[in-house]
């Protein structure tokens, strides 16, 4: 009794602990697997794209300022003698064309973040009852077009046989015999002959139409009844033409009079004309039908897609899409800066020749700007990097007197278009206006800048080094249930920092995969 007892407990007990060394064991292997790997997550963070560059303080001077673009000038808000800010708006160009270009980019913008919405929060309740509303009228549609289509089939029947047997039959004897035969006398007698033999043949037809008839329900295929109730009706409508050529032939004699031939004339006819209905409803029921289950088709899967939500696939495309949008609405607002001159410095305007209504050339300078500094910072800029440069950008700078933990703002207020060559490499002359009085500047010192040419705030970022290049393309390793899995991207800005701005293709909170370890 003690031994089943012990067996009782200690069996389970023994059962709990293989269980829970088998989690552990493969707790073991993924933690193993995931140490191969050095990641870095996918977040949320400012791009800054920055030109680096060494030059020497020297005593301030003016700043001439000019459109980047050509056009009218619409607004002039200084004169000679003005004292200005940095940042002010000095004059600006006509730009309708670019604001509405901006309002359209902006629209843009908020339709695809709608869209993103509204794939994240999902289908409602409310529109997934309309797309059922939707299916259930379109099942009520597809069974009343059914229901029309059986009963024209039904009618074109009826219609067929009251054409042969009660109007053709009328002058004949013995029509639904072996050997059919006119009653009445007529010269015709090729004709005579096809009007008789084919009496036989659409004795058959008919006899083959009613059992069409019969077998057909709706449950069946109604598209090939209808079809093959088509081929009698074509059928039969070509032997009442016959028919109707040889009656418009006939003349009045001993055996039929006129008003007979009359009689007989006006019941082809209108067997003539009950047949082509017949055949012209059928074909619109047809038509109808094939609509309708084309739209019930339609229906059922737009309810089955609307019932499943949104896949990630989905949201991540649309992530693309308003990735997109935002950059094309930020280089729309930077296309309006070169409408506008802004003051890059405080300081006292000391020539305006800028006159509302006049055209403005691009680059020509209108406006300049006494510095209230006293000193600037003179700076050759390479080629490579001078495209980057625009007047008004901010600078941070270092002077090598105090050491890299004293900070001074600057502003870029020119940029000479010609080059100059220095160790054989192409360099432009930079000027740079620091934006505030300090004693400690002094002329000939030397300064180091950190201009910044782009900045993309709150934007998906990842370690630059993380991306590789396969024939053009860019990619990225992500690490998915421990294993690496390679991940197609659009890169946007690159920073000074070492990261850079994601478009599309990966997620926040994704992790990269920086290097695979040596384990």
């Amino acid at each position: 009794m003690k031994k089943d007892v012990l067996i009782k407990f200690i069996i389970p007990i023994v059962v709990i602990v293989l269980a829970f060394s088998a989690l552990a064991y493969k707790y073991y292997l993924n933690q193993k697997n995931l140490a191969k790997y050095e990641t870095e997550t996918v977040k949320k963070a400012d791009v800054v794209e920055e030109v680096s560059s060494t030059g020497t303080v020297k005593p301030s001077h003016s700043v001439d300022l000019a459109f980047e673009k050509s056009g009218r000038i619409s607004e002039v808000n200084v004169s000679v003698g003005d004292y200005v800010y940095s940042g002010a708006v000095l004059a600006s160009l006509g730009n309708s064309d670019i604001e509405s270009q901006i309002e359209q980019a902006k629209a843009k913008l908020e339709a695809e973040q709608a869209k993103l919405d509204e794939l994240k929060v999902g289908t409602r309740p409310e529109e997934i009852r309309l797309v059922e509303i939707q299916a259930n009228n379109a099942v009520v549609s597809y069974n009343d077009s059914k229901q029309n289509l059986f009963d024209k089939i039904n009618d074109s029947y009826t219609r067929s046989d009251d054409s042969i047997h009660n109007q053709v039959d009328q002058f004949m004897s013995n029509p639904r015999g072996p050997n059919p035969q006119l009653s009445f006398i007529t010269p015709f007698s090729d004709l005579k002959s096809k009007v008789e033999n084919g009496r036989v043949t659409m004795e058959s037809t008919l006899n083959n139409f009613s059992d069409l008839v019969n077998k057909t329900n709706l449950n069946s295929d109604l598209e090939i009844a209808a079809s093959s109730a088509q081929a009698y009706l074509s059928s039969i409508n070509n032997y009442l033409d016959d028919v109707a050529d040889l009656i418009n032939s006939m003349t009045p004699n001993s055996n039929v009079s006129q008003t007979t031939i009359d009689a007989y004339k006006a019941d082809v006819s209108a067997s003539r004309t009950s047949t082509n209905a017949a055949i012209s409803n059928l074909s619109a029921a047809t038509e109808k039908l094939k609509t309708a289950k084309s739209t019930l088709d339609v229906a059922n899967q737009n309810l089955v897609v609307k019932k499943a939500g949104s896949t990630p696939e989905d949201i991540k495309a649309q992530q693309a899409n308003v990735n997109i949008a935002q950059a094309s609405f930020d280089n729309v607002k930077a296309e309006l800066g070169k409408y506008v001159i802004y003051s890059p410095i405080d300081g006292v305007v000391a020539k305006q020749n800028a006159k509302r209504g006049e055209i403005a050339t691009a680059q020509v300078s209108v406006i300049s700007i006494n510095s209230s500094a006293q000193f600037e910072i003179e700076s050759n800029i390479p080629e490579s990097d001078i495209a980057k440069i625009k007047v008004g950008q901010s600078a941070e700078v270092t002077l090598d007197a105090y050491g890299d933990g004293v900070l001074f703002e600057a502003v870029v207020s020119s940029v000479e278009p010609d080059a100059k060559i220095i160790e054989g490499v192409p360099t432009y002359k930079t000027v740079l206006q620091f934006k505030q009085k300090d004693d400690r500047i002094k002329s000939g010192m030397t300064a180091n800048i950190n201009i910044v040419t782009n900045k993309k705030q709150n934007v998906l970022i990842i370690p630059s080094r993380s991306a590789f290049d396969e024939s053009g393309i860019k990619y990225v390793n992500i690490l998915e249930n421990g294993q690496s899995v390679k991940k197609e991207i659009q890169v946007g800005l690159r920073g000074t920092d070492g990261n850079s701005e994601i478009l599309s293709g990966i997620n926040e909170n994704d992790k990269v995969i920086i290097f695979v370890k040596n384990n």
